[in-house]
This record gives structure tokens, C-alpha cells and sequence, in this order.
């Protein structure tokens, strides 16, 4: 699946979870694919952010790509920041984090078949970063509508 695949998963309407974890799990994964695009979208390259907005973000990309080297069998990797500098926005680094992320929800969403028995410490990291994101793509929404 490509990275945008995910709009095409966005038109669809959630998957029922079934009596598995797996269900559960896919369900996790499309709302933090869609969540991580919406609010990649919303921020720009130079945007200054809440700390704990940024601290979210970090913490559900974190997660994720836990969960993602988990799955795939393999040690999860450091962050790879595609060469940019330290003097790079808040922006352009969350940006960064919410593309990796949305892209490992939908590799993770091809790597869990409805039924997989999966452990809890994995979806508990699914639903947390779940959770930020919400938190954070809400917070970006209203933020664009009253700027304070």
C-alpha cells in the first residue's frame, strides 16, 4: 500500500473490529493514518507549536514505529530525519514524524490479518498513539479556525 492509499482508506468507513485483537488494531492504525495526514497537512514547514503538541507527535510516531519494527520482525531503526538541520522548524520536523508515521500505519495495517493473536503491550501503543494524535489533530483544527 502507498502513502496515497491512505485517501482512498480515508472514503472507506472503518473497519468492524472482530472479536480479535487484529480488528482492533486496524482500526487503531486507519485512525492514525488518517489523523497523522490530516495534521501534516495542517501544519506548516516554520510553525511554531505547543510543546506538548510536539511532544504527542513525537510520542505516537514513537509508538508506531515500535510496534512497526515489532511486527516486521525486526529491531526498530532510529529516526531517520532525511538530512535536515537542527536549525529546521518545528514544523518541518512534525511534518516529518506524521509522514513516517501515516506510512508505517499502513504498512502495519497489510502486516495484521484480521484473527492475529497480538500482544497487549502493542495495542496499548496503538491506542495511545491513537489518542494523541486525535488530541493533537483536534487542538491544530480549532487553533486554525480561532487563532488565539
Amino acid at each position: 500500500m502507498k502513502f496515497e492509499d491512505i485517501k482512498d482508506l480515508m472514503k472507506k468507513p472503518e473497519p468492524k473490529a472482530d472479536t480479535y485483537e487484529a480488528g482492533m488494531a486496524q482500526n487503531q492504525l486507519l485512525k492514525i493514518g488518517t489523523h497523522a495526514i490530516k495534521i501534516h497537512n495542517m501544519l506548516d514547514n516554520d510553525a511554531e507549536m505547543e510543546s506538548w503538541v510536539a511532544k504527542k507527535i513525537d510520542l505516537a510516531s514513537n509508538y508506531v514505529k515500535s510496534v512497526h519494527g515489532y511486527t516486521a520482525g525486526q529491531k526498530a531503526g532510529t529516526y531517520d530525519d532525511d538530512g535536515m538541520t537542527e536549525d529546521a522548524g518545528e514544523g518541518h520536523m512534525s511534518k516529518s514524524q506524521l509522514y513516517a508515521t501515516a506510512k508505517m500505519a499502513i504498512e502495519l495495517i497489510d502486516m495484521i490479518d484480521k484473527g492475529d493473536d497480538l500482544e497487549g503491550w502493542v495495542q496499548t501503543k496503538l491506542n495511545l498513539a491513537a489518542d494523541y494524535l486525535q488530541a493533537v489533530y483536534h487542538y491544530e483544527d480549532y487553533q486554525k479556525l480561532n487563532p488565539y
